[in-house]
């Protein structure tokens, strides 16, 4: 069992949760984006070594997590489809990227900085992405997201890509009807199922 700290982007900064992360001894979880949303006093690679100096002491492997802003968005706390760069780290840091694409994200900073499973050192300098790749990394609209959903009203159509329209779908009505049964002779007794019923079913 293990208890850590994050600094967030809006309540507590690095700066003011090292003093208590080294007083008890309590791991720091460097978010580099959320330092960028809510900043210390001064850049955070001067607090690198004493972040790194608390993991050493507990005797475990160091972790960090790496975010870059999406372009463009009002919010700069939202995250990018994909992350550009790599923060200057060391080589036995356990980064964790924290990106829309995920994998896809992985996979492209692999190949931006040359990186594969037998690298032994981590890649040093930011390479910029060949504008014949800057496609790559554009962000993907939210409306290609997802699930497909209908969410036109019933009856209306909705306008294809090319030119055709397309009908919202139809809902189908299922009938339960009634069945009575007679048991006995003569006057003997009806039992009667319960009354017809109509239930309204989307169309598969």
């Amino acid at each position: 069992d293990r208890l850590v700290l994050e600094n967030d982007e809006v309540s507590y900064n690095v700066e003011e949760l090292l003093p208590v992360c080294t007083k008890l001894s309590i791991p720091l979880v460097l978010d580099w984006h959320h330092d960028k949303c809510y900043p210390s006093s001064k850049p955070v690679q001067e607090y690198l070594e004493q972040i790194d100096s608390i993991w050493k002491q507990r005797g475990i492997r160091p972790k960090q997590h790496y975010s870059e802003s999406a372009p463009g968005h009002p919010n700069v706390r939202a995250h990018s489809d994909y992350v550009r760069r790599l923060p200057p780290c060391a080589p036995d840091m356990d980064l964790m990227l924290e990106a829309k694409m995920k994998e896809q994200t992985v996979l492209k900073l692999s190949q931006l900085y040359g990186i594969s499973p037998d690298t032994a050192t981590y890649p040093s300098g930011h390479p910029e992405v060949p504008p014949e790749d800057e496609h790559l990394y554009s962000e993907v609209p939210m409306e290609g997201r997802g699930r497909k959903k209908h969410t036109w009203a019933k009856g209306a159509k909705k306008e294809k890509g090319d030119g055709e329209e397309e009908e919202a779908p139809k809902k189908r009505k299922s009938v339960r009807k009634t069945v009575r049964v007679t048991k006995g002779k003569g006057k003997g007794k009806e039992k009667e199922e319960p009354a017809e019923s109509t239930t309204q079913e989307a169309a598969a």
